[in-house]
């Protein structure tokens, strides 16, 4: 269930949603970044979002950065949803 995930995994799994989506790695990321005049490296950025440990302004950043101009929270439910379900498959 989505209520079972915290914010901050949630703007994180909403971030990578969306970089899968786009088809984009991290050093792409760092690339579109630089562009809008935010300079770090693909470590740095990777580290960021896995913690899910990132100010707002972050998650602007890499929304327009990557031409996302609109979120819809409803949109990634079933997404959390299925990654949720998946994690807690057994064998």
């Amino acid at each position: 269930m989505v209520e079972d995930i915290t914010p901050a995994e949630e703007a994180r799994d909403i971030i990578k949603i969306e970089l899968l989506a786009k088809g984009l790695t991290y050093r792409g990321l760092s690339e579109k970044l630089a562009l809008i005049g935010v300079h770090e490296n693909e470590l740095q950025i990777k580290a960021k979002i896995n913690r899910g440990a990132f100010p707002f302004y972050f998650f602007v950043q890499v929304m327009r950065a990557i031409g996302v101009q609109q979120v819809d929270l409803s949109r990634y439910v079933k997404s959390v949803e299925l990654k949720n379900n998946k994690d807690n498959w057994t064998d």
